[in-house]
């Protein structure tokens, strides 16, 4: 191995660990918004009379 291929090596390593970072929070924004949604649900359904 020479450095240089190294130094390729780790950066794809770290390009790899940062998208897998973005796809999580990207679920965790997804999952925040399904309860949010089931939230509003809940306040529609529990006043019927409004809608």
């Amino acid at each position: 191995f020479s450095v240089a291929g190294r130094e390729e090596e780790e950066e794809e390593e770290e390009e790899e660990e940062e998208e897998e970072e973005e796809e999580e929070e990207e679920e965790e924004e997804e999952e925040e918004e399904e309860e949010e949604a089931c939230d509003i649900n809940l306040a529609i359904f529990s006043h019927p009379k409004r809608y």
